[in-house]
């Protein structure tokens, strides 16, 4: 992959090396790329191809972004081996449909962009139910196998999204493009120590933030940036480059492309790195997905003996469920994932770690307790991972998303 395209075409060319990343099938991604969320085919053509001229080699859009045919415009001219390019197909409702359709956007995204493959695919989100999200990935797999991706991945997925589809997948997901900045730690909601120990890349976009200014002229990233002739936006993207995260970020204006590219002419000083890791503004969270219906954050302290056996006496079923583990509950298989809190929480709030379980509680199968898991916007997700007896019927109850019942087998999300 090379670092430069097209310089001869506009002065102001940068001769950068861009670094790569590695993905986990050896392909090799540039750790910056030009995104084009909310152009129009128009402005993508125009930022597209001069990105390309002024050094980027590396560019990134999505079905959903309805400018991949402007985005193929900016393209041509340039030699497909000098630049890489990822875009993503956007999740989809049904399961009956998801790998159709989801074949359907990829063979659309081709078109589009007016090229035989692409270098990564991503899916755009995970979609309401883990069967669907399992066909979309199924979707992908093949489209990897003929050869139309040199590498496939996800994008804003959760811990569970990941439970999900480890299930049944033959390709391990290349890549997690999510929220990631300056404010957030170095592991918000343990995602990027997950994907380290899966081997799955951390990409970020949203580098500098969402509207806030802080990562772009408050007082630390501009007092960092000072010393190394970078201003807070570049400060702010150093960063993340610092911690092994390739990033995706946006503009129209050279000038600007320029002082992007600028941040691989220095690295931050092991102090300077430290300030960055232990800030905590401006807040984020890796996923828009990943909501509190899906995943429902617990830290705490570890459980002691007798709390753990308080815990499991039915009299006391989740009256310490904020006081000891630590854990994100998965909507797909309906339990936690973390062993710790599994141990310690048992059967509490009404969702059973296993079917037999809950079937010993209550006598019926899927969620036991319809107006807790209500309460919790859980209503229907310890159902989805019962399979006896195969059409259960879940009773309604308030803030079910339907307000019917439904057999266990189509409840959705």
């Amino acid at each position: 992959m090379k670092s430069v395209v097209g310089a001869a075409l506009v002065t102001g060319v940068l001769a950068v090396n861009i670094p790569n990343v590695t993905l986990n099938n050896g392909i090799q991604m540039p750790m910056i790329s030009l995104g084009t969320w909310q152009y129009d085919d128009d402005t993508a053509e125009a930022a597209v191809r001069l990105a390309l001229q002024t050094g980027f080699n590396h560019i990134d859009t999505a079905n959903n972004y309805h400018n991949q045919a402007g985005v193929g415009k900016g393209l041509s001219g340039f030699d497909r081996s000098t630049y890489f390019l990822t875009t993503k197909v956007p999740s989809t409702k049904f399961a009956s449909s998801a790998y159709a359709k989801t074949t359907e956007a990829l063979e659309e995204d081709l078109s589009l962009l007016g090229v035989d493959y692409v270098d990564l695919m991503l899916i755009h989100s995970p979609a309401s139910s883990c069967k669907t999200t399992q066909e979309q990935w199924r979707a992908l797999e093949d489209f990897y196998a003929a050869g139309k991706a040199k590498a496939i991945g996800v994008s804003n997925y959760c811990l569970s999204s990941f439970a999900c589809i480890d299930e049944t997948r033959t390709v391990k997901p290349a890549l997690n493009q999510i929220e990631y900045h300056v404010g957030m730690g170095l592991d918000p909601t343990g995602i990027r120590s997950y994907h380290d120990a899966n081997g799955i890349i951390t990409q970020a976009y949203s580098p500098l933030g969402n509207g806030d200014s802080t990562l772009i002229t408050g007082d630390l990233v501009t007092g960092i940036g000072q010393k190394h002739s970078w201003s807070g936006a570049q400060t702010s993207m150093r960063w993340l480059i610092d911690n092994g995260v390739p990033l995706t970020t946006k503009t129209d204006k050279q000038s600007h492309m320029q002082e992007d590219l600028a941040i691989f002419a220095d690295v931050l000083a092991d102090d300077e790195k430290s300030q960055l890791d232990t800030s905590t503004e401006p807040a984020g969270k890796p996923s828009w997905a990943c909501s509190s219906a899906e995943v429902e954050q617990v830290q705490a302290g570890a459980c002691t003996s007798d709390e753990q056996s308080a815990l499991s006496d039915p009299q006391n079923v989740g009256t310490k469920a904020n006081t000891c583990g630590t854990s994100s509950y998965n909507i797909f298989t309906g339990k936690f994932n973390h062993d710790k809190f599994n141990d310690c929480f048992s059967s509490s709030i009404g969702i059973s770690a296993t079917c037999a379980e809950c079937y010993a509680a209550t006598g019926e199968y899927g969620a036991k307790n319809c107006k807790a898991d209500c309460i919790l916007g859980w209503c229907k997700s310890g159902c989805l991972s019962c399979t006896e007896p195969a059409q259960e019927t879940l009773a309604t109850c308030t803030g079910f998303s339907s307000g019917t019942a439904q057999p266990c087998e189509e409840m959705t999300v």
